[in-house]
């Protein structure tokens, strides 16, 4: 059974499928107070009947189109194509891990057809990442983003990164080696359980200085006198 959290607010179960994760976003979003707060989510969620909803509930919603919605996507696509005018452009660079990355935001007022189907729709956005690794090896990604945000392109564009950012250091560690999408708990207390357990583990090995847990689990798996610590828990007798 897996585990649903609007991050770092609160967390549900729900059973697998993909319908069953949208309901219970829905449901786990009607418990919170969304006045003022930016709702960020997975392609899944970008339906009309979400992004309408979030939004009247005072939330600003900033979601990616890919083809779970192709008229939108399009529709999106076309407009950033040809010579057009662009008035909201952002650029940013960044070099990590070996990968220099560029960045490119391209922003513009929605047009009427797109309002229409999307209420609170305000402005549409194309994303393009370039990222060159040590090797040469050249990748090239464009998402579109569909927002009811008004505000600085730069701003727009560090709230998408840091989207990733907790995509990348939070769910991406969590699946790939915490393995959480490898259980499927049959007890929906067990689930949020050892979803919590696992925060613990991330957060007590990043207070260690281990930026990859994965190199904090093999150094430290089969060493308590190392692991204790990390806890505030002392190894070594207080003498007096």
């Amino acid at each position: 059974m897996p585990v649903l959290s609007a991050w770092p607010l609160a967390q549900t179960t729900y059973d697998t499928g993909e319908s069953s994760q949208c309901a219970a976003l829905k449901e786990l979003l009607s418990t919170l107070d969304l006045e003022g707060v930016l709702i960020q989510a997975d392609a899944l969620h970008t339906t009309r009947p979400f992004f309408s909803g979030a939004w009247s509930r005072g939330a600003d919603v900033l979601l990616t189109v890919t083809s779970n919605q192709k008229t939108l996507q399009r529709q999106i696509q076309s407009q950033f194509q040809g010579n057009r005018h662009i008035p909201f452009t952002a650029t940013a660079q960044e070099e990590k891990h070996g990968r220099d990355t560029i960045w490119e935001l391209r922003a513009k007022e929605a047009p009427e057809h797109i309002k229409e189907n999307w209420p609170g729709c305000s402005w549409i956005i194309e994303l393009t990442s370039t990222t060159v690794t040590r090797k040469g090896k050249r990748a090239t990604r464009t998402l579109c983003f569909i927002t009811t945000l008004r505000t600085a392109p730069e701003a727009l564009l560090r709230l998408i990164r840091q989207r990733w950012s907790i995509e990348n250091q939070w769910h991406w560690v969590r699946d790939t080696q915490l393995d959480e999408d490898a259980h499927r708990y049959a007890h929906r207390t067990g689930a949020p359980v050892f979803a919590f357990l696992r925060t613990v583990v991330m957060n007590l090995l990043r207070r260690g200085g281990y930026h990859s847990i994965r190199q904090g689990l093999r150094e430290l798996a089969y060493d308590i006198k190392g692991m204790l610590p990390l806890g505030g828990v002392a190894t070594e007798p207080i003498t007096p």
